[in-house]
């Protein structure tokens, strides 16, 4: 069981994108179906949030996708933006730093 950490939503179409915890350097976002959710709903999921899921392959374009995907109780902060229909999430490493308070 892998985990992972929802890197983009687009929720008029039902799908998503996921950031691999243990990520190799070639590889690539995660494309999940909302048919592929378990446990809850496509509906209950918001950008940043911590997934666990099982590595499966898109029968149609053969490339790897995440199958199983569920929840985790706890979330991960980060910076979110919309993005048309979309919410995504920016590395924290873009955050601005927080102001010193003297």
């Amino acid at each position: 069981m892998a985990q992972g950490t929802i890197k983009s939503l687009i929720s008029d179409r039902g799908f998503g994108f996921i950031l691999p915890e243990q990520r190799q350097a070639d590889s690539k976002d995660l494309f999940f179906h909302r048919s592929d959710m378990q446990g809850s709903s496509f509906e209950a999921l918001s950008v940043g949030q911590q997934i666990e899921y099982d590595l499966g392959r898109d029968e149609r374009k053969g490339t790897p996708k995440a199958t199983n995907v569920r929840l985790l109780p706890q979330a991960q902060s980060g910076n979110l933006s919309w993005i048309g229909d979309r919410q995504e999430i920016r590395p924290l490493d873009n955050q601005l730093p927080s102001p010193v308070a003297e």
